[in-house]
């Protein structure tokens, strides 16, 4: 049955659920869709959000206790919380207005008073959702994902392996490059010439570094010559663990402008990685591109200072506080130089590892893209309201009815030297600077490859 309930709209909005719990929204306007989608989302996930926005601004430890710390120290060190002020700052009227709807959704959920039982359990009560809170649980989804990874383990296994071992550090099948254009091709890798970097590998071997990483999805389209109705097929296959709850909620959203069914991110108006409307589809992939780069820095004067080309100049330093559950507070003490806030090592003892990351120090606009692909029509369209999406890399796949098939590249990935994708490199050469941004028009992507197929996998 369709249920009527009390929302900040300026027409009625119907929220019926299926058999399987599934919330349909249908709205007069989109931006009273997006009311009521902040309300199903609280409704059904409230904690869930409530819990990624902490997470991703260093506020874990507040419901979880000391085991929270590191994570927050973490989320504290890259400025989370100000890279979603600034971004939200950024959108176009029409982006902040979905964000700011969305968040009277929630609250208008939140007034009522059915929480949550999480929240009984911590004796707390929901904090009032903020319209970039949204910006911070999509941005944390994608949290450092890409190469970064590959580079500290490489770097923690220098002193082991020594530059040949590490060299063959990498996502490896064992063979060559497998392409998605042309189909059924490879390309041949490029060798890591660590020789490059003998000033970084030098103070690698004294200091190393070490963390982990996994994950992988599918995803494939055909077009209409391979299929049996002429139409293409397409499938999306995200390897998620399976969490509770999972980073995915199933929605139909209706607006003035859009009709669209996929899976939403709690917390996030709009479908960023999966759905349909009545005319193109799309699903992703990580794609795994470098977005991050490590640079070993030389401090002097108790970390004061720091080094570059041009000379000696003073370090940036600022001090946070992470409030602890049942414990006492921590004071983080954050250097910072020109590449980012130091991760890795301690600069009052002269070095330490900066991150330096475009999901955080670049301007993102990715919230302007998530209106624009709900209402695309076609591929091409599609792809094009992708432009300026930052906050994760993935490789987007699509379909529509008028028997298009596509594949894009959506990053944006920094422009610098090949040597910086190996391992940390030195921050005061001036010689791994960053040059810019790749531009949109240069990213990969292919609609309607001759072959008439693409697979992307991670």
């Amino acid at each position: 049955m369709i249920h009527k309930i009390q929302l900040p709209v300026t027409q009625p909005v119907d929220i019926w659920r299926d058999e399987w719990g599934v919330a349909h929204i249908h709205a007069v306007t989109d931006m009273d869709a997006f009311v009521a989608l902040g309300w199903a989302h609280a409704q059904d996930r409230l904690w869930q959000m409530e819990a990624s926005v902490r997470k991703g601004t260093g506020r874990w430890a507040e419901w979880v206790g000391a085991e929270g710390v590191p994570a927050d120290r973490l989320a504290r060190l890259l400025r989370c919380e100000w890279a979603a002020k600034r971004d939200l700052d950024n959108l176009t009227v029409e982006a902040r207005e979905m964000l700011e709807r969305y968040a009277e959704g929630v609250n208008a959920y939140i007034e009522i008073s059915d929480w949550p039982p999480e929240y009984k359990l911590l004796k707390v009560a929901p904090q009032r959702w903020e319209p970039w809170h949204s910006i911070v649980a999509m941005r944390q989804v994608g949290f450092l994902l890409g190469s970064l990874w590959m580079k500290l383990l490489r770097a923690a296994a220098l002193p082991s392996l020594g530059v040949d071992g590490a060299s063959k550090l990498r996502y490896d099948d064992g063979g060559n490059e497998r392409t998605c254009f042309p189909w059924n091709t490879s390309a041949e890798r490029w060798p890591m010439q660590l020789d490059q970097l003998a000033p970084a590998v030098a103070e690698l071997l004294r200091l190393g570094a070490a963390d982990q990483s996994g994950g992988g999805s599918n995803n494939w389209v055909v077009g209409g010559a391979h299929t049996a109705h002429g139409k293409p097929i397409l499938m999306g296959d995200p390897h998620r663990e399976l969490d509770i709850p999972i980073i995915y909620q199933q929605t139909h959203v209706r607006g003035a402008s859009f009709d669209a069914i996929g899976l939403t991110v709690p917390g996030v108006p709009g479908f960023p990685h999966f759905a349909h409307n009545h005319h193109v589809a799309w699903c992703v992939t990580v794609s795994f591109v470098d977005l991050a780069d490590l640079y070993i820095e030389q401090f002097r004067d108790f970390g004061r200072e720091y080094r570059t080309e041009s000379g000696w100049v003073p370090t940036t330093r600022r001090v946070e506080i992470i409030r602890v559950r049942d414990a006492g507070d921590v004071l983080l003490d954050v250097f910072e130089t020109r590449h980012g806030a130091a991760v890795v090592g301690n600069p009052v003892t002269g070095t330490a590892i900066t991150l330096k990351s475009a999901q955080f120090l670049e301007e993102d606009r990715s919230f302007d893209c998530l209106l624009r692909t709900l209402r695309a029509r076609t591929v091409p369209e599609l792809y094009e309201g992708t432009r300026g999406w930052g906050l994760a890399d993935h490789n987007v796949v699509a379909a529509d009815t008028q028997g298009n098939i596509g594949h894009r590249v959506r990053a944006l990935v920094p422009d610098r030297p090949r040597a910086n994708g190996w391992i940390p490199v030195p921050g005061w050469t001036g010689e791994h600077e960053w040059k810019g941004i790749v531009p949109f028009e240069a990213m990969p992507a292919s609609i309607n490859p001759a072959s008439g197929k693409i697979v992307t996998a991670n």
